[in-house]
C-alpha cells in the first residue's frame, strides 16, 4: 500500500441570487513517496569524526543524488555550514570539521537532500535524543 499526498485548490464563485456556486478552476496536485526529498538515517564513523567529513554512501537514496564536486550547504540547528561533494567519491561530503565537531562517534543523524538548493539538512532523529537523556 503507497501513501500520497493529494491537494485540492478550487476557485469557485456563489451566486447570491440563485444560491448555486461555480467552480471557475481547479488545481490537484498529488504527490507520491518519489516526490519527497529523500531521507536517511546514518551512524558516524571514525574516520568521518576524524576527517570533518560525511560517508552517506555512493549506492545510499541521498548518495545518488549528490552530483560529484559541487558545493551544497549542511544545515544543522538552522545554521548553514558551507561543504563539497567529493570529486571521486559518491556520497562523500568534505570540509565539515566546524560541523563535525558538535557529534561523537555512533551518532545517529538524519539527513534530508534538497536536489534543488543543493542543501543537505542534519537533524538528530528524537529517539537518539531521548537515548542520550536516558543515560
Amino acid at each position: 500500500m503507497t501513501q500520497i499526498s493529494i491537494n485540492i485548490n478550487l476557485d469557485v464563485t456563489f451566486d447570491e441570487e440563485t444560491r448555486t456556486c461555480a467552480i471557475k478552476n481547479q488545481i490537484v496536485q498529488v504527490q507520491t513517496p518519489e516526490d519527497l526529498p529523500p531521507k536517511m538515517e546514518h551512524k558516524l564513523g571514525v574516520a568521518e569524526i576524524r576527517y570533518g567529513i560525511f560517508t552517506l554512501g555512493a549506492k545510499s537514496a541521498i548518495g545518488k543524488l549528490l552530483p560529484k564536486a559541487t558545493d551544497i550547504n549542511v544545515i544543522y540547528d538552522d545554521k548553514s555550514y558551507p561543504a563539497r561533494t567529493h570529486t571521486t567519491t559518491g556520497g562523500r561530503i568534505d570540509r565539515l570539521s566546524s560541523l563535525i565537531k558538535k557529534f561523537h562517534v555512533n551518532t545517529i543523524l538524519t539527513f534530508d537532500y534538497s536536489v534543488e538548493k543543493k542543501e543537505l539538512h542534519v537533524t538528530i532523529p528524537t529517539s537518539s535524543t531521548k537515548e542520550k537523556e536516558e543515560r
